[in-house]
């Protein structure tokens, strides 16, 4: 792995982590430099939820009204994002 790949892990582990910390319940802003730093990030952070104990823990909606929006939704890599967010 190079070290920008193991830069990049650590920074989403701790946005997690901080996340966990300070926001358990409330909506959180995550600033990065550029559109896709900022798709990267978002996949980053599915994967960690995917291999949590609880995947689902920041949707804080029903899930009739998630399935509604993914219906709505055209783009593929925001139909992704919707499910856990």
């Amino acid at each position: 792995m190079t070290m920008l790949v193991v830069q990049c892990i650590y920074t989403v582990c701790m946005c997690v982590l901080a996340i966990k910390l300070h926001s358990p319940d409330k909506p959180a802003l995550i600033f990065v430099s550029s559109r896709r730093q900022t798709r990267l990030t978002a996949l980053d952070l599915i994967a960690f939820l995917a291999a949590d104990d609880n995947p689902k823990q920041w949707l804080h909606m029903p899930e009739a009204e998630v399935s509604l929006q993914l219906m709505c939704e055209g783009l593929k890599g925001l139909k992704c994002v919707y499910s856990f967010s």
